[in-house]
């Protein structure tokens, strides 16, 4: 009998697992692996072999990122994402998560430049000669180019195409400031639907109604999704519901009708506070109202104010149309578990409990000091409607002795009629204990209960809190927090502020600190940073101990590498001692970095090109930084720049410059700031590079703000004539006079008239001149300016304002 013959798919297991290697794995594992990848980066594995072809269409997880640090522009990401749908097909979904994170404001405008850069930067068109990347590549070439490339515009549709692929859980995060609109007309239907992630998104009202999505178990809506349209939120199935820093309508309340709920949270929302259908399956719930929620009042605690102009009880446009008068409580009133946290002021928690439901199940409530108002009432109020309460935990801050001073009276404090017969202690948890704590136990005394006051230890705290509190610590003083308990033994690793510094009264070697530095490094790994301080306080070199090569200042290239590597967002190094170099090799290549501060260091060229660093907004370079070599500093998306006591370049001696700038233009500093809106031009009178640049001087077209001294008085105000005459709508100029213009106005006395400006702004009425004291200089500008029609404030030192009046002759 003939051997059986081998499948074709046997036999490419066969040679798979003869090459060893991660071809050795089954399709089922190599499509797990792509699963974890992005698209773009998924799609390119089809160049690998024949058998890494087709691998990614059936990948059940598909991860699309619109980062700018990936895409140079939306539209090639739409384009992208179109293409790669049409090859994917209806390959089944288990998971897909669309993410746009800090695009261009120009992208999301719909920029179409660097439509002809390489092919590499698509994502889509890396393949062999044989795959599926020509054909993604042919398709790329053509249509679109006048379309709308906002890549917010075509979600719905991949959210449709996600559909079709029977996605179970469908993710949209939107971390940009711009909304994701999502049209009201497009509802979901969906049978496989199984869990929803959502933020920054503007929701309509039909997109939640997900009566045809009947396996839909959890909804989660985060950070600033918007709710201002929606009036309500509708799901038989949904048994988890999260709303988490969401604003809602200012004038209607949104209905949220989820009666298999088993979980709800709303936190940190404003708007309106949603109101609840009733929930005869939930089992856990936490409400805690935004400060800025709308059902805020200042009259009252209780939610009963009669002044009809107060928002917070009376700015409903419109009422849910039912009996019930219980906007929140109403539908909690099934739950086992619940926590209520407001501020004093917001009342929709009193504002409900005057029609207080009756919490049969409630077994555990945590509550603050909202309800201590009013002796107790609503404290007392909900005791008295929950008969199987089990456990009950009072969280005091600061503010509620202020809160019960302000509302001091002699009326006996409330009572409840009956309380649980379960309840037997109450735990208080407070920063100390004072009058309110007392007044609590007292009260809860009288009610057959102990209070068990608990302050606050630190091991109370989350792991969130300990490491934003370790974070405040020098790296070697939050290291030696390991030895506290287990818990601490790696919390020092996950901090995102890694604060290393280096002085002689912490570390009595050098090599000590560099030793220390490397180790922390290497332990700690690339947990994500969010800033990373180095700094080198004032030391004695006899005071440093150097073993050999040790010197502190060798490795601090190499630390800054790794806070890149860590994603690190804002880099400080501060060195109070002698220049630290930074070597013209190693220049900086981040996506995330956002901020940089440098003092003592010496700049090499190189480091100082951020065109690598995309996110880059502020550039602060302080006390003694040194750019002698430096012959540009390069970054297209920085927004600050300061540069303070700080050395460049002595090229140039006097007025015979031995350098010039590659430039036509002979202006220095003015030119690049023609378009500015507030200047301030400070200089000793021999200071020349101002009245060097306005011979010629440009037009400030935009300047509305502006500050001088002395140093355009010189030649007989020809610099001040001339910048008023190039400053088309300023509105406000100062003037600071000091003691040295009257010795500079001598030396250069003569009898050639004052310079006047050929026409000035129409908006100049009146120029502040600060001085010391009024003398010949500030006279003779009174009365300069007064031929302009222009009068003068003028303000000495600890003294009122005085106006100078030209008809008089004085100053009045």
């Amino acid at each position: 009998m003939p051997p059986r013959l081998r499948s074709s798919k046997g036999e490419k297991m066969a040679e798979a697992s003869k090459e060893g290697g991660i071809n050795a794995l089954s399709d089922e594992l190599l499509q797990h692996i792509l699963s974890l990848l992005s698209a773009d980066e998924a799609v390119k594995t089809c160049v690998l072999s024949w058998r890494w072809r087709h691998l990614w269409k059936s990948t059940d997880v598909l991860r699309l990122a619109a980062d700018k640090g990936r895409w140079k522009s939306s539209k090639r990401f739409k384009k992208f994402v179109n293409h790669l749908v049409l090859f994917r097909g209806s390959s089944p979904l288990r998971e897909f998560d669309l993410e746009f994170s800090s695009c261009r404001e120009k992208d999301e405008k719909g920029d179409d430049s660097g439509e002809d850069e390489s092919d590499d930067d698509r994502g889509e068109d890396e393949s062999d000669d044989d795959s599926d990347g020509d054909e993604l590549d042919e398709h790329s070439d053509d249509g679109e180019s006048d379309e709308d490339s906002n890549p917010f515009q075509c979600v719905m549709m991949w959210v449709m195409y996600a559909l079709i692929c029977q996605v179970q859980v469908l993710k949209i995060h939107n971390f940009n400031e711009r909304y994701i609109e999502i049209d009201g007309g497009m509802p979901l239907v969906s049978q496989h639907l199984t869990k929803i992630e959502l933020s920054g998104i503007v929701l309509k009202e039909c997109f939640l109604n997900f009566s045809s999505c009947p396996a839909l178990k959890e909804l989660y809506f985060t950070k600033n999704c918007c709710f201002d349209s929606v009036k309500k939120i509708f799901s038989q199935s949904m048994q988890c519901l999260r709303i988490f820093y969401c604003q809602f309508s200012e004038y209607d309340r949104t209905l949220i009708y989820a009666p298999s709920l088993i979980t709800l949270l709303l936190e940190g929302f404003w708007g309106r506070t949603p109101f609840l259908e009733r929930m005869p399956s939930l089992v856990e719930a936490s409400v805690r109202p935004h400060q800025d929620c709308d059902d805020w009042c200042s009259n009252t605690y209780t939610g009963n104010c009669e002044d009809e102009d107060c928002d917070g009880c009376h700015g409903m446009i419109d009422k849910i149309g039912n009996g019930s008068k219980c906007v929140l409580l109403g539908g909690l009133s099934e739950a086992k578990s619940l926590k209520l946290i407001a501020v004093p002021e917001i009342i929709i928690f009193g504002s409900d409990l005057r029609c207080c439901p009756m919490f049969s199940k409630l077994k555990s409530l945590l509550l603050n000091e909202w309800c201590l108002p009013s002796n107790f009432w609503a404290l007392a109020c909900i005791l008295e409607h929950s008969p199987v309460l089990r456990k009950l935990t009072l969280q005091i801050s600061k503010e509620a002795k202020f809160m019960m001073e302000t509302e001091e009276n002699d009326n006996p404090l409330w009572k409840p009629a009956a309380i649980s017969e379960h309840l037997k202690v109450v735990k208080v948890h407070c920063k100390e204990v004072d009058e309110v704590v007392y007044k609590i136990g007292k009260w809860l005394s009288t009610l057959d209960i102990k209070a068990a006051s608990e302050e606050c230890g630190i091991d109370d705290l989350p792991d969130e809190l300990l490491q934003q509190i370790l974070s405040l610590l020098s790296a070697d003083e939050a290291v030696k927090t390991c030895v506290l308990s287990r818990r601490w033994r790696h919390l020092w690793k996950s901090t995102d502020i890694l604060r290393v510094a280096y002085s002689t009264d912490r570390w009595k070697r050098s090599e000590e600190f560099k030793k220390f530095v490397n180790h922390l490094v290497l332990l700690r790994g690339i947990s994500p940073l969010r800033e990373f301080d180095l700094r080198f306080n004032p030391f004695r070199y006899e005071d440093v101990v150097y073993d050999g090569d040790s010197d502190p200042y060798q490795c601090v290239m190499m630390w800054v590498m790794y806070a890149v590597m860590c994603r690190v967002q804002v880099l400080k190094i501060h060195n109070d001692h002698t220049d630290i170099e930074v070597y013209s090799g190693m220049p900086l290549v981040s996506p995330h970095l956002t901020k940089i501060e440098l003092s003592g260091i010496e700049l090499k060229n190189c480091f100082l090109n951020f065109s690598s660093c995309p996110a880059l907004k502020e550039l602060y370079f302080t006390k003694n930084c040194c750019f002698d070599s430096v012959y540009e500093i390069l970054s297209q998306s920085i927004q600050c720049l300061h540069i303070f006591h700080c050395q460049f370049d002595e090229y140039c001696h006097g007025c015979h410059l031995s350098y010039e700038v590659s430039d036509d233009s002979e202006i220095v500093l003015l030119g690049g700031l023609t378009e500015a809106k507030n200047l301030k031009l400070i200089a000793g009178p021999e200071i020349f590079i101002f009245r060097s640049d306005l011979r010629w001087c440009p037009l400030f077209s935009k300047l509305k703000g502006l500050l001088l001294n002395e140093w355009c008085l010189a030649s007989n105000f020809s610099a001040l004539a001339c910048i008023l005459e190039h400053s088309p709508v300023l509105r406000k100029l100062t003037l600071k006079i000091s003691k040295e213009a009257k010795s500079m106005m001598e030396t250069e006395e003569n009898d050639n008239p004052l310079w006047k400006p050929a026409a000035i702004s129409e908006h100049l009425k009146v120029v502040k001149v600060h001085c010391k004291e009024v003398d010949d200089v500030v006279y003779k500008i009174g009365k300069w300016l007064s031929t302009l029609d222009i009068k003068v404030i003028i303000k000495q030192r600890k003294q009122s304002s005085k106006i100078f009046c030209l008809e008089e002759g004085n100053i009045c």
